[in-house]
């Protein structure tokens, strides 16, 4: 199935690739961390290319959307 990746499609803009389960959560969640870290309005993540995904993956969207929050951002669906 391969490993996680967050790909860049613009400013502002990624693609979710790859599974999105328990074994690739936790480099899942820090890639995620990168998003708030520079950069300012809305970041949309496009996860259609999430090939497989159990409740350790809802458990990293739910963190990504806190850390969105806490850094004054807003998470969006990509389109």
């Amino acid at each position: 199935m391969g490993e996680f990746r967050l790909v860049a499609a613009g400013a502002g803009r990624f693609r979710a690739d790859g599974p999105l389960t328990f074994a690739s959560a936790r480099g899942a969640r820090l890639l995620g961390e990168r998003l708030w870290g520079d950069g300012r309005g809305d970041v949309a993540v496009d996860c259609s290319g999430i090939g497989a995904a159990d409740s350790a993956g809802l458990a990293v969207l739910l963190d990504w959307l806190a850390g969105a929050r806490r850094a004054g951002r807003t998470l969006l669906r990509g389109v």
